[in-house]
């Protein structure tokens, strides 16, 4: 690919990732660095992106197009509400990939999805280099963690201090 045709897929990229939060905020630098290290993958309908059985996810993806179901892999009698979709915008798997982990959730195409992937060196470097990229992970982790401990607390109120009985 020539540079031309390398700055055009660059910043159309970029005018896409910029209608979407957090990168609506980045540092333009970080954005730019972020936009020169996306690849595109494509995931036909029914395709199963992530699972707990891919092992340690080394892939930060954001969904260009299409939508996602994700389904918690824990007892669904605990985790009742436990199912969401993605679409355009969203970023997965934010904590996964954070903690060098095999993902605790299914990931799958719910229509023919396009996702832009960041390898996770270059996930940690963009931490590094954006602040605002890494409150909002650091938010988004701090998140999970409230919710798992609710989920918990709703569940098995006699294991954790200070719940409610």
């Amino acid at each position: 690919m020539n540079n031309t045709t390398t700055a055009m897929l660059v910043s159309a990229t970029l005018e896409f990732l910029r209608t979407f939060p957090p990168f609506d905020r980045m540092e333009p630098d970080a954005l730019q660095f972020l936009g020169e290290h996306l690849k595109l993958a494509f995931y036909p309908k029914g395709s199963l992106i992530v699972s707990p059985q891919t092992g340690v996810v080394r892939v930060f993806r954001i969904l260009q197009r299409g939508k996602v179901v994700v389904r918690h892999a824990g007892d669904a009698n605990v985790m009742e509400h436990s199912m969401l979709t993605l679409g355009p915008g969203e970023g997965f798997s934010i904590g996964s990939v954070a903690g060098q982990r095999p993902s605790t959730s299914f990931y799958m195409a719910i229509s023919d999805v396009f996702c832009y992937e960041l390898q996770a060196e270059d996930f940690f470097a963009l931490m590094q280099m954006s602040s605002v990229l890494n409150i909002f992970c650091t938010q988004y982790l701090a998140s999970l963690l409230s919710q798992s401990r609710q989920q918990l607390q709703i569940h098995f109120p006699s294991i954790l201090p200070n719940s409610k009985r």
